[in-house]
């Protein structure tokens, strides 16, 4: 490989190259350890290009909002998702088997069904720490 992979862009781990199985045989797997995203490609050169490609990753904006422009979440990890209508707890999904990739909100609803899609996500606050009292 003449071009060192760089992390992934949705999660940061560890990329690796591997040779393509079930409907992907014969194509080059660039795949996440980590979160399993991946690309594929007939050679593994152009392979590599395009996941690096993907792999600049953006800062967040000052109020915490990632535009999907610049990043996606992890494949099903609960983040606040806004489409310019509404906002709410939603989850990308990455469904590798039909090669789809969609938003669902917390009753599972497809976002992009019920409204514009979704345009900026933010990772969901830590749970409140139990106070003195409550314990």
């Amino acid at each position: 490989m003449s071009e060192e992979l760089k992390p992934c862009p949705f999660c940061g781990g560890v990329a690796q190259a591997i040779a393509g199985d079930g409907p992907f045989y014969g194509r080059v797997q660039i795949d996440c350890s980590v979160c399993r995203n991946a690309t594929y490609w007939w050679e593994e050169a152009v392979a590599v290009r395009l996941w690096n490609r993907r792999a600049a990753l953006a800062p967040a904006q000052p109020s915490g909002w990632i535009s999907v422009m610049h990043r996606l979440p992890t494949s099903n990890t609960w983040v606040l998702a806004h489409n310019g209508k509404w906002t709410g707890v939603a989850k990308y999904e990455v469904l590798a088997e039909w090669i789809d990739e969609r938003w669902r909100d917390e009753h599972s609803e497809f976002v992009e069904k019920l409204g514009p899609t979704v345009t900026h996500w933010m990772p969901l606050p830590a749970a409140p720490s139990p106070t003195k009292d409550q314990t």
